[in-house]
Order: structure tokens, then sequence, then C-alpha cells
């Protein structure tokens, strides 16, 4: 395998610096044998590790397109993904609002950990931790977002995030997004079950699962940056304490933001993953195909790609075959050794 110096110096500094946290080199014990509250030793290993500050700026694939908040995702197609992360069970990690949601139902995680580098990205999921755990029903948590129940819902997050240091912005982020998000979680109801796939926006006891979760304190929602140097080697810390292997990584279009730097290499590589788990990447494609590429990469072949210091972006990895137009929403997988495929430069 081919590293380079620098790399293999910051990969060994960051490690050091993220497995150093206070409790996280102590076994905290399996939580993989329920579903239930975790214990007093448990959630502070869940909760204990350092998180990555705001990003400096928000990026994007377009210079257009920097400076915005996704307070909704934007992809129509990740029930692609569901049948393949399907009761995975084990640690759900991964960037993004209401995606997180539908992941969490259909892997059924023990531990899920809601990380962004945007703090807006991380209020919404305060906002959506306060709305699960008073919603009983589907119907009753859908209802919080509308606009007939806009003020009794700011009254219920400033009753519930009273003591939050967070609480005005949490308020503000919702009171201008409450719409967005709320005709993106309808528009989601829609196309589900227009495709037959169920989700907890349609499942009773899909939601219960996700709701229950939520109430039991194991979500974590998180500053984390992909390029950062404490939050993502943190979050694989308190995974290998508490013996629970991230199943799903998913960084939806993130990396197509930059080329892979040290700090990207070190979070992927430190990841506690075991033979079950998954990387989950989309590719934009809006301009071809009205939405995304969806890849399924298995997590422990994408550390090997990302220890070849001639691998610099996903291009060199997801397979892009041309596409047909729109509509056509290709999910890919890849499980190639990196040793088989020529090293090439990018543009």
């Amino acid at each position: 395998m081919i590293f380079r110096t620098r790399f293999v110096a910051t990969f060994t500094v960051l490690m050091v610096a993220g497995f150093s946290a206070a409790v996280l080199g102590q076994s905290a014990g399996t939580v993989m044998n329920g579903y239930g509250p975790l214990t007093a030793s448990q959630r502070k290993a869940f909760f204990a590790s350092e998180e990555d500050p705001a990003g400096a700026a928000l990026l994007a694939t377009e210079k257009r397109l920097e400076g915005r908040h996704y307070v909704t995702c934007d992809e129509w197609y990740l029930h692609k993904f569901a049948e393949k992360i399907k009761g995975l069970g084990g640690g759900y990690a991964g960037v993004g609002t209401d995606q997180a949601y539908l992941f969490i139902g259909w892997q059924r995680p023990h531990l899920a950990w809601l990380f962004d580098y945007d703090p807006w990205v991380v209020h919404i999921h305060r906002t959506y931790g306060v709305f699960f755990g008073e919603a009983e029903t589907i119907e009753q948590f859908l209802a919080f977002w509308a606009e007939d129940n806009r003020k009794s819902s700011v009254a219920l997050l400033k009753e519930k995030l009273a003591n939050h240091p967070d609480l005005s912005i949490i308020v503000k982020v919702f009171k201008h997004n409450r719409s967005t998000i709320s005709r993106r979680l309808e528009r989601v109801v829609g196309k589900l079950k227009k495709e037959g796939v169920s989700s907890y926006l349609s499942d009773p006891e899909e939601y219960a699962f996700v709701r229950n979760l939520i109430m039991a304190g194991r979500v974590r929602p998180m500053g984390g940056d992909l390029l950062g140097k404490k939050g993502l080697l943190g979050l694989a810390a308190a995974a290998r304490s508490l013996a629970v292997p991230v199943r799903v990584l998913y960084v939806s279009n993130a990396e197509g933001y930059w080329k892979y730097s040290d700090e990207y290499r070190a979070n992927i590589i430190g990841q506690y993953f075991d033979d079950k788990s998954l990387f989950l990447r989309t590719v934009a494609a809006k301009w071809t195909n009205g939405d995304y590429r969806y890849n399924i990469q298995k997590a422990f072949n994408f550390q090997e790609w990302l220890k070849h210091d001639w691998v610099t972006s996903y291009r060199q990895i997801v397979p892009r075959g041309k596409l047909k137009g729109k509509g056509d929403i290709p999910l890919t997988y890849v499980d190639t050794d990196p040793l088989t495929v020529k090293p090439k430069q990018q543009d």
C-alpha cells in the first residue's frame, strides 16, 4: 500500500487526539443487545466525545450554491438504499436532516450519530427530537410542522428546550424553515407511497421505532465535519468503546465539494466498521437526471482506497455510466480492489 509520509503523520496525530477524550478509552459495555435507555456509563461514552466547530464556510458542488443551508434533503430516491441497509443494526452516522430518520427506520441501528458542519442542521435535529418526543403518532408528528400549529409548535420548543443554550437560534431556524420542512415531509410521504416503500412516515411500527430510539437517548445530534479533527474521530472512539460498529456511514454528495484531504482520510480510516458496514454517497446529476446517482461501497473497501495517495476523489471510485435523461437514477455498488485499478490523475 502506498502512503504519503505527511498523511501518516497527520493521521497519527488525529487518531491520538480523537481517542484521548475522557472515558472513551474505557469499555462502557455493549449496547447491541437491546434498544432500551442507556446506562449512565454508556450515555457518558456516547455523548462525551468532542464536536467540531461550525464550518468556516458552507461549501457546495457549484459556486452559486455556496453558503446555502440544507435544511431539508433534496435527494428523492433514498429508498434505493432501503433494502441494502434494512435491519443492519449497529450504528448509523450521517450528515443532513430528514434523511437520517428514513435511514434509522430502515436500518434499525442501536445508536445514531446525526452530524453536520452546519449548526442549522444540528438545530433542526433538536426540533425533530422535541416533536418526536411529543407525538405518539405519525399524524401528530406531521401536524407539528403545519402552518395552523406554528405558534403552538414554537411554544412547545420554548417549553421543552427552555434551558438549552441555543434555544433562540433553534426557534429562529424553525420559524424560517418550518414550511420548507413540512413540504419536504409531505412530498416524501407521497413519493414513497408511489414507490411502494414503507418508512417512519407511513408505517406506525417504524415510526414507533424511530421515536423510541430518540426517547431512549440513543440518537445524538452533533457538530461534525468530514474535514474536521475531532468530531468524526470522537464518534469512532465512542462506537469502539461501546462495541457498536458503524454499519451505515452516509455523506450525501459532500465528496463533490472537495478533493480528499488528509483529515478526510483520517476520519474515514479511523471509523469503527465491521464486515457488514456500508458507505453511502450520492453524486449530483441534476443537470442530467434531475436528481443524483446513488452509490454503496463496502466500508472496509473504501478505507483501503483511501490508503493510496493517488486516490483524490470519488470520481476514481464510483461508476458513472452515461445517463439517459430525467428519471434515470442509477444505484451502483463498489467493492473493487484499488490495486486492480490503474492510478490516474483527476482534472
